[in-house]
């Protein structure tokens, strides 16, 4: 949000998952995750929550397993694919031939389970980034009714940012580090990131963030 705010890019490091996440917490009727009657007053109403497509983008293996899943038509289903986390997940689905996964199921536990994984899996970590960006630009027309997460992405990161990896340690504190073990340790560990390509860097700040 400050970034926008204060018109500053950031490097492009999230997937746009994340911008219409963001945009369903504005009750944007342009986000494409909205679940019926999240949308904005006056909008369209939600689409039914995140997709297999929002997963993709964070998590391309665990997408293309329930897409796998999806076009299997076994009836072996549950011994090729197992659990699941079907006790986690499936508990409230309910199908003719009984509880567990079952070609008579399966779509509604991979909509389950993309719920889960958009919602409830990070929900202590996207609430306060949430918060966070509606309180800087809830209150903006253009955010909250005018742009999708794409044109959102391209807000908040313009082009190809390239990481500025000496920015970041200016700005890194340590945390239970004795810098007297082994005070050449944190220099490498500065200069292998460093060497990194871009994609590797973005890779990076993802995972720590």
């Amino acid at each position: 949000g400050q970034a926008v705010l204060h018109d500053v890019l950031i490097p492009s490091v999230f997937p746009w998952t994340l911008f219409d996440l963001l945009l369903r917490d504005l009750q944007s009727p342009l986000s494409a995750c909205a679940l019926p009657g999240e949308s904005a007053a006056g909008g369209a109403g939600g689409v039914g929550g995140p997709t297999l497509a929002h997963l993709a983008a964070v998590s391309p293996e665990e997408a293309d397993a329930l897409q796998k899943m999806l076009e299997y038509d076994g009836d072996d289903i549950a011994e090729h694919f197992g659990d699941l986390g079907w006790e986690r997940i499936g508990r409230e689905i309910t199908a003719p031939d009984g509880p567990g996964l079952s070609q008579g199921t399966k779509a509604a536990f991979v909509e389950a389970y993309v719920h889960w994984s958009l919602g409830e899996k990070i929900a202590d970590r996207l609430g306060p980034l949430a918060e966070g960006f509606r309180a800087v630009l809830g209150g903006s027309t253009m955010i909250r009714r005018m742009v999708d997460a794409r044109q959102l992405e391209r807000i908040v990161c313009g082009g190809e940012v390239p990481v500025d990896v000496s920015a970041i340690r200016r700005r890194a504190a340590l945390q239970g580090w004795d810098d007297e073990k082994d005070p050449a340790y944190i220099d490498d560990f500065w200069a292998i990131l460093a060497s990194l390509g871009e994609h590797d860097k973005r890779r990076f700040l993802v995972f720590v963030t």
